[in-house]
């Protein structure tokens, strides 16, 4: 089964937030919606601040790339993910 999917991350190291989404998300031929991502930042970690868990960490000069875990349980949806910084 094949799953897709597009991650957004902005985050504010002044104001240690964290805001985003993870879109066009699809399993196999089944589409889901958006989630959308809140967090805050402690060093280079961050974690959720809505219903959404979100654990994950900024990595690299610059904090150029963030990998993490999700789970959605409205969706019944959870997964990892990878982003590098555009």
């Amino acid at each position: 089964m094949t799953t897709n999917a597009k991650i957004n991350i902005e985050a504010s190291f002044n104001s240690k937030t964290l805001n985003g989404k993870i879109s066009d998300i699809t399993i196999g031929s089944e589409k889901f919606t958006d989630i959308a991502l809140q967090g805050q930042i402690k060093g280079n970690t961050f974690t959720n601040t809505n219903d959404v868990v979100l654990d994950g960490a900024f990595y690299g000069d610059n904090a150029e790339s963030a990998v993490g875990v999700f789970k959605d349980g409205k969706q019944g949806l959870a997964g990892g993910f990878g982003a590098l910084k555009k």
